[in-house]
């Protein structure tokens, strides 16, 4: 069953990358073969700015990118999570007066 979340709520992506200068943050760092390349997990903080069947969420760079509710890889932060990484969670604009104004 997927998650409901709403305009507002702050979500957590976690994505796979492949590299071979992983960054600080990086979680399950697992070297290649021969050791040139690693493959890790990144966490991303975004905020959820649409919701229905999909979810448009924000990142913490600025980008969007729309996800599927039941995505196993998005998933809504603990408190902890929350209260340790509050800074990096995008903050919404309230909406305009104006329909044309739009989410931003």
């Amino acid at each position: 069953m997927p998650i409901n979340y709403k305009r507002g709520d702050r979500v957590i992506l976690e994505v796979t990358k492949t590299g071979s200068l992983p960054p600080s943050r990086r979680r399950n760092m697992i070297p290649a073969e021969h050791g040139e390349t690693y493959c890790f997990v990144i966490e991303l903080c975004g905020t959820v700015l649409e919701s229905g069947d999909n979810v448009r969420v924000r990142f913490e760079n600025g980008k969007t990118q729309i996800l599927k509710c039941n995505d196993p890889r998005l998933s809504k932060p603990g408190l902890m999570a929350l209260l340790l990484r509050f800074s990096r969670f995008p903050r919404v604009k309230s909406r305009g007066r104006f329909p044309s104004q739009g989410l931003i």
